[in-house]
């Protein structure tokens, strides 16, 4: 008795290109981590420009993006010319006074 094996069929051009744009996304979305001796694909944090989000905000926010996000530690934390920057854009005086009649 003689086995016969089963051939494998090639891959046509399309479907060796739809392969490696999946394998490029999944790379893309996804980190390989070991976990107790095994790899395991856990999401890759969101990033801009190769920094981290939280990064890439301490490290291109104003004084006024800071204030609309609420993100007040951030303002004292960092130099005071945030401070100062939002204090250029409300004026006090203006902001007192009463309005015309």
């Amino acid at each position: 008795m003689v086995t016969q094996h089963k051939q494998n069929k090639k891959q046509t051009k399309a479907q060796k290109k739809a392969r490696a744009a999946a394998k490029r996304e999944r790379q893309r979305k996804y980190r390989m981590v070991m976990i107790n001796g095994k790899q395991k694909r856990v999401k890759r944090e969101p990033t801009i420009d190769g920094m981290s989000v939280d990064e890439f905000i301490l490290a291109n926010a104003n004084a006024i993006f800071l204030h609309e996000m609420g993100a007040w530690e951030l303002m004292r934390d960092n130099n005071s010319s945030f401070v100062a920057e939002l204090d250029d854009v409300i004026d006090e005086d203006k902001l007192f006074q009463d309005p015309p009649c």
